[in-house]
């Protein structure tokens, strides 16, 4: 049964993930917990997604354990241009939460996901949700019901428009953590190829080095997530498909480009290097929440140029680049440009 006082404990319950100092992980599993205290789901899935691309980077299922395969029509659907109602496309219309592709019954659905993959395992309702932050999209979600006549409520929709923002927000802090990595990195050049049918025809030992083994249950790893939603993009056309993911305290690039001239149909090479300056800046400015002018601001500041040279290059006022260092303080928690240029990984 409904109830508005329980849906605002749990509202401030998710509110809370964002200072409990998770990784992403363990906030997408304890936002799920939480939100099914609200609204009762059968199964759900929800994992963290790379600002930038929108590539998956981990993934977290209660209540069905997709196989191997499963996973794979998942991200082929997903990212392969075929799915009508893809996170992607959602993300571009600004929608945050579609229940039943936008309300259809079953019987009229024409969108391949629900037919292939949410039908078959047993599911009749689903709700797509996009967590977005500032303009940013920082993980995605499905929730699902099997009883052809539970469907989601217009009052259950509106509380999980409000939970996606407060989700987004602790996939953000998350992702903020400034762990300090002293492991040792993997020796040699990392680089794999990717067959059409998935499987993989060569590997080098460094790329071995990064790839972590799947979970004791089976369900795909952090890197297996990274690896194949990249190569998903670099088969639909994508010159250069990447995304940032972080396996511990480390940060890692992972880029797929497809090896012929019909990428759909050919091998694609995949490469995997620590992230550098740049790719890292680029993400911590974003997960402050920092705005276009302020990150342009950030890279002047990196490339250690002054206030008036920053104010020459970008066509602007002294007063109007302090203005600016200011606010961008303030939302990074810093007191000075050396503490800046040290937290944004330089």
């Amino acid at each position: 049964m409904w109830s508005d006082l329980r849906a605002d404990a749990v509202l401030r319950e998710i509110n809370a993930l964002s200072g409990a100092g998770l990784v992403v992980d363990e906030v997408h599993s304890a936002a799920l917990a939480a939100m099914g205290r609200v609204l009762p789901f059968d199964a759900a899935c929800m994992g963290a997604v790379d600002p930038d691309t929108l590539l998956l980077t981990s993934g977290v299922t209660i209540g069905f354990s997709p196989s191997v395969g499963e996973s794979e029509r998942f991200v082929e659907l997903e990212y392969g241009g075929v799915e009508r109602y893809s996170f992607a496309n959602l993300i571009d219309r600004g929608v945050p939460v579609l229940a039943d592709a936008g309300g259809l019954p079953a019987r009229q659905r024409m969108d391949v996901r629900y037919h292939e993959m949410v039908k078959l395992l047993g599911f009749a309702h689903d709700v797509r949700i996009t967590f977005v932050s500032d303009d940013n999209c920082w993980a995605v979600g499905d929730l699902y019901r099997a009883d052809a006549t539970d469907e989601f409520e217009a009052r259950e929709l509106q509380f999980l428009d409000r939970a996606a923002r407060l989700v987004a927000a602790a996939t953000r802090s998350a992702i903020r953590r400034t762990d300090v990595d002293t492991g040792v990195l993997p020796d040699g050049a990392a680089v794999l190829v990717v067959e059409r049918d998935g499987s993989v025809s060569g590997m080098t030992a460094g790329a071995r080095g990064w790839i972590d083994d799947p979970a004791d249950d089976g369900a795909p790893s952090t890197m297996w997530w990274a690896i194949r939603t990249a190569v998903a993009t670099a088969r639909r056309g994508v010159p250069t498909a990447y995304t940032r993911v972080r396996l511990g305290a480390r940060w890692v690039v992972v880029r797929a480009s497809a090896l012929g001239s019909t990428p759909r149909d050919a091998p694609v090479a995949v490469t995997i290097d620590e992230a550098g300056v740049r790719e890292l800046a680029d993400l911590y400015m974003a997960a402050h929440g920092l705005t276009r002018r302020e990150r342009e601001i950030c890279h002047e500041v990196i490339a250690g140029r002054s206030t008036k040279e920053i104010a020459d290059r970008l066509f602007i006022s002294v007063h109007t680049v302090q203005d600016h260092l200011k606010s961008v303080f303030d939302k990074a928690g810093v007191r000075s440009r050396r503490e800046l240029v040290a937290m944004l990984g330089s």
